[in-house]
C-alpha cells in the first residue's frame, strides 16, 4: 500500500507548492539530481534500491502536478474584462449558468457570457468570461435561462483577512454586476442532465416545506439537499460559534446513510458481487451527489464511497487512508484550485483526524485486558461512546488552525456539542428524505409524517443554541499567519504518531489484522529505517518550506502609476 499513498501525497505536495511559479524549477532540480543518482547506483550496482525508485517517482509526480497547478493557475489568470471601465454602463448577453441562490428577496447567481455592448449605442461582440450577479428575486431565474444584462462590471473586493477576488477568479470568475437591469430572452440552453437534477433539488425543496415549519425546515433542507440560504443568519452564527458547521455540509455521514440503505438492498436482489449491485449503488452514490449541489466534501465522499464500492465488489479490503488520498488526487487531477477550498481542507483534515484517533482507540482497545465478562460490554461502549469520542474529537483537532486563520474563532464548546447534536443527524436524513417525498405527493398528511423529524431537528437546534449560549463558547482569535497552521499540525501528526509507536512497543499485538475497513493501517507507511526517515523529513522540511512561499506568495502587490500629463 506504501507506494500508492506516497505517490498520492507527492501528488498532492506538488499541487500545494504550485502556487509559486520558481517551484517547478525547484523540483526538476531535485528530480533531476535524484535520476543522476539513480544513473550512477545502476552503472555501479546493476540495480536500484525500491525507495531511491519510489522517491524519484514521487518527485516526478510532483513536478507534474506543479506543471498541472499552473497551467490551470495561467488559464485563468486572464481577465477578459480588463479594457471595460468600471464606471461604464455596459450590455452583456449570456445563459445562467447555475441554479440561482435565492435568500430573502435577493437572489445570486452566475452569468456565462456570450456577447459584450459597450454603452446604449454599442455594437455587440462575441466575449467569453463568467460574472457574479446579484439581482432581485423577480423575475424568477432559472438555470439555462438566456438573458441580458445592463449594469456595471465591478472588480471583487480585497479585505483584510479574505480576498474575495482571489476566491473568486479560483472558480473561474472575474467581475460582478450588482442589481442590473434583466431581460430575460425566449429559450434555455442549459444541459438536459442539470435541468432535470435542478428541477428535482426544487421539487424535493417544496416537499420538505410543505411538510416541516421554518426553522425545522431549512435545517432540514441543508442537511438533506444542500440548500442552506434558508437557514436564519442567527441559527447559521450558532453553528459557526460551536464548531458544528460540517454537520451543515453533506459529506460521508449523508453519503453512508443512503449508500449503506441502496447496498443492503442491492446485496439482497442481486449479490455483493453483481454488476448490477455496483451499478445501483454507484447511481445512488453520484445522484445524491449531484442533488447535493458537487460541493467539495460531497465529491469527496462520493468518491471514497465509490472506491469503497469497487474494493467491495472485487472482494479487496478497504484501505481508508489509500481511498482518501486517492479522492483527493482525483478531485485536484480535475480543478488543481480545489486544494485552496476552505469546504475541501476542512473535508480532508477531519476525515484524516476523525481516522488517526479512532486507529489509537482501536490500538488502546487491543492493549487492554478486561476480566472475564467484562469484555463485551466494554467493547459496546467503546463501539457506541469511544469510537464516536474519538472521531470527534480527531476532526476538531484537525480543523483547528483552517477555523482559526480562517474565522478568527477558536469554539471551546465543538466537542460536547457535537457528540450531542450528531445522533440527531440519521433521523433528519432519512426523515428529511421521507418528509420530501410526503410533501409532493400528500401534502395533507406530510406534517404528521415528519413528525420525528420535527423532533430531530429541534434537538439538534436546542443543542447548538445552548452550546452557543454559553459563557466562553467560542474565543475570538488574532490574525493567525498561515505558517502557524502548518507547524500545529505537523506537531499534532508527530504527538499522535509518538502515542502510536508508544502503544505498539507495549501491546502484546504489534498489528491488528485487517478486518473490513482497516483503520490501523494508516500508520503502516511509516519509514522503517533511518535513509526512509530522512526522506520522508525532508519532504516535511520542503512542505513547510511550501507553506512559507505561499503564505508570502498571497501579500498583495501594488503598483502606482504617476500621471503627469505627458
Amino acid at each position: 500500500m506504501m507506494p500508492q499513498l506516497a505517490l498520492s501525497l507527492a501528488w498532492l505536495g506538488g499541487i500545494a507548492v504550485g502556487s509559486w511559479s520558481i517551484t517547478s524549477w525547484l523540483l526538476g532540480l531535485a528530480l533531476g539530481i535524484v535520476l543522476i543518482v539513480l544513473v550512477r547506483v545502476r552503472l555501479r550496482n546493476g540495480s536500484v534500491a525500491p525507495r531511491l525508485a519510489l522517491l524519484s517517482f514521487c518527485l516526478l509526480v510532483g513536478l507534474l502536478a506543479t506543471f498541472r497547478y499552473q497551467h490551470h493557475d495561467s488559464g485563468l489568470s486572464l481577465d477578459p474584462f480588463a479594457t471595460v471601465d468600471e464606471q461604464a454602463t455596459v450590455h452583456l448577453r449570456g445563459v445562467v449558468a447555475d441554479d440561482p441562490e435565492v435568500r430573502d428577496v435577493t437572489a445570486r447567481w452566475t452569468l456565462e457570457v456570450d456577447a459584450i455592448a459597450l454603452g446604449d449605442d454599442g455594437e455587440w461582440e462575441e466575449q467569453g468570461g463568467k460574472v457574479l450577479v446579484s439581482t432581485r428575486w423577480l423575475p424568477a431565474l432559472s438555470y439555462g435561462d438566456q438573458v441580458t444584462l445592463t449594469g456595471k462590471l465591478e472588480r471583487a473586493p480585497r479585505f483584510e483577512n479574505f480576498d474575495y477576488r482571489e476566491y473568486l477568479r479560483y472558480q473561474g470568475v472575474h467581475r460582478l454586476m450588482r442589481y442590473p437591469k434583466v431581460e430575460a430572452q425566449e429559450g434555455n440552453r442549459g444541459s438536459p442532465l442539470f435541468t432535470l437534477i435542478y428541477a428535482t433539488r426544487h421539487g424535493l425543496t417544496r416537499g420538505i416545506e410543505q411538510a416541516l415549519p421554518e426553522p425545522q425546515s431549512a435545517l432540514t433542507q441543508g442537511i438533506v439537499l444542500g440548500v442552506r440560504s434558508a437557514i436564519p443568519a442567527a441559527i447559521e452564527e450558532d453553528f459557526r460559534k460551536t464548531g458544528t458547521t460540517h454537520i451543515l455540509a453533506i459529506s460521508g455521514h449523508n453519503l453512508s446513510v443512503v449508500v449503506g440503505l441502496v447496498a443492503l438492498i442491492g446485496i439482497r436482489l442481486f449479490g455483493r458481487a453483481s454488476p448490477l449491485f455496483l451499478g445501483l449503488a454507484l447511481l445512488a452514490t453520484w445522484g445524491y451527489a449531484a442533488l447535493a449541489g458537487f460541493e467539495p466534501s460531497v465529491q469527496r465522499a462520493a468518491i471514497m464511497a465509490s472506491l469503497v464500492l469497487l474494493a467491495v465488489v472485487a472482494g479487496r479490503w478497504v484501505f481508508l487512508p489509500l481511498s482518501l488520498a486517492l479522492s483527493a488526487v482525483i478531485m485536484t487531477l480535475w480543478d488543481p484550485f480545489l486544494f485552496w477550498d476552505l469546504g475541501f481542507q476542512l473535508s480532508v483534515l477531519s476525515l484524516t483526524g476523525m481516522l488517526a484517533m479512532s486507529t489509537l482507540l482501536m490500538q488502546l482497545t487491543e492493549r487492554l485486558r478486561p476480566p472475564d465478562g467484562y469484555a463485551m460490554p466494554l467493547r459496546i461502549l467503546g463501539f457506541f461512546v469511544g469510537l464516536p469520542f474519538a472521531a470527534t474529537l480527531g476532526a476538531s483537532l484537525a480543523t483547528l488552525p483552517v477555523q482559526a486563520i480562517n474565522f478568527g474563532l477558536v469554539p471551546l464548546v465543538a466537542l460536547p456539542t457535537t457528540l450531542l447534536a450528531l445522533p440527531a443527524l440519521p433521523g433528519i436524513l432519512l426523515g428529511g428524505m421521507i418528509s420530501a417525498l410526503a410533501g409532493l405527493v400528500a401534502p395533507g398528511v406530510a406534517g404528521l409524517v415528519a413528525l420525528p423529524t420535527w423532533f430531530s431537528a429541534s434537538f439538534m437546534l436546542l443543542v447548538v443554541q445552548l452550546g452557543a449560549a454559553l459563557p466562553g463558547a467560542a474565543v475570538e482569535t488574532p490574525p493567525i499567519h498561515p505558517v502557524w497552521g502548518i507547524v500545529y499540525l505537523a506537531a499534532l501528526s508527530a504527538a499522535l504518531w509518538a502515542v502510536h509507536r508508544w502503544l505498539r512497543q507495549v501491546s502484546a499485538a504489534d498489528r491488528v489484522q485487517a478486518q473490513g475497513a482497516d483503520l490501523g493501517l494508516l500508520f503502516r507507511w511509516w519509514p522503517s529505517s533511518r535513509a526512509e526517515t530522512a526522506a520522508w523529513a525532508l519532504a516535511a522540511l520542503l512542505l513547510l518550506y511550501t507553506g512559507l512561499l505561499w503564505s508570502s506568495n498571497h501579500d498583495e502587490v501594488r503598483i502606482t502609476f504617476l500621471d503627469v500629463g505627458q
